[in-house]
């Protein structure tokens, strides 16, 4: 018999939270030097892209500040990349596994158990993040409710990486979000199962 275990991603196999308060905090503090904005006027605008854009995690939120915008017209992305680089370092810093989850996840892996794990991170962000803690040999079926579904299928040469749409669901609609999941996932490990029998 076929078992599966479904996690989720964020704060359960990584510190999603430290990743972002330090990469946020250090790319805020070199920002509000270099340009003289006022902090809470610095924090208000980002909160305000954020809630606009629907993450916390949105990557050009110094190019869209309209306080920058007018310090620095088109050349935001020039002058602050100090601020940038300072966010890249905190990330390098502080993404990684919590202790045991790679050798926890291999074994499961070896033990011919199916693993899916789940995120409201938006695609774009958890990609890029599963390549670069090795997750994307880990982890079988990926689910991110907001944009994307990402299903890594291995086969004798390579892990393909797949990506269907999920226009159904809909940011306020929590039980439609756990039942389409438990429909989906139903069919795609039944679809996995065939593709490796």
């Amino acid at each position: 018999m076929k078992k599966i275990l479904i996690t989720d991603v964020d704060n359960t196999l990584f510190d999603w939270q430290r990743l972002w308060y330090e990469s946020f905090s250090a790319m805020s503090t070199v920002a509000i030097e270099i340009s003289g904005v006022e902090p809470e006027k610095f924090f208000t605008e980002c909160s305000e892209l954020h809630q606009k854009y629907g993450t916390s995690e949105y990557s050009f939120v110094l190019t869209e500040l309209p306080s920058f915008k007018l310090l620095y017209g088109e050349n935001v992305r020039e002058a602050m990349h100090p601020a940038i680089e300072a966010f890249r370092n905190a990330q390098a810093i502080n993404l990684k596994l919590y202790d045991g989850v790679a050798s926890a996840l291999d074994e499961l892996r070896d033990r011919g158990v199916i693993i899916a794990a789940f995120t409201e991170s938006k695609a774009f962000y958890t990609s890029e993040r599963f390549r670069k803690l090795g997750l994307d040999g880990k982890i079988d079926y990926l689910y991110s409710p907001k944009i994307m579904i990402y299903l890594w299928i291995k086969n004798p040469n390579t892990w393909n990486f797949l990506i269907l749409s999920t226009g159904l669901l809909r940011k306020e609609s929590t039980s439609l979000i756990h039942t389409y999941w438990q429909v989906l996932l139903k069919n795609l490990v039944s679809r996995w199962t065939r593709q490796r029998t």
